[in-house]
């Protein structure tokens, strides 16, 4: 083990301050559309799999469970929004239609 003192320190980063990938870019653009589904081919596995875990983070994150399903086959990802997701959609537009009527 090496030891030094008084040494050139990096420069602080935000906490929290990763960028968000690709992956996580596409599923919050999906998440705004009105598209019902979505798939991710990627040239590897691993890829994959670590695209279905950004994704299966999200939902348990933003406490969104329910409102979608996530599917790993192969080097693909599929994401599809659910009826609940289109139910909490509907809800939410007629909120805001009634708060921007006041």
């Amino acid at each position: 083990m090496e030891i030094r003192y008084n040494t050139e320190m990096p420069k602080k980063g935000k906490v929290g301050g990763r960028k968000k990938g690709e992956v996580r870019i596409a599923f919050e653009t999906f998440l705004k559309s009105d598209n019902k589904n979505m798939s991710l081919k990627f040239e590897e596995e691993q890829e994959a799999i670590s695209a279905y875990y950004v994704i299966c983070a999200c939902k348990k994150r933003e406490k969104q469970k329910g409102l979608y399903e996530v599917y790993k086959r192969g080097k693909k990802v599929y994401v599809e929004k659910t009826e609940k997701f289109f139910e909490v959609a509907k809800q939410l537009k007629e909120k805001e239609q009634i708060c921007t009527n006041t």
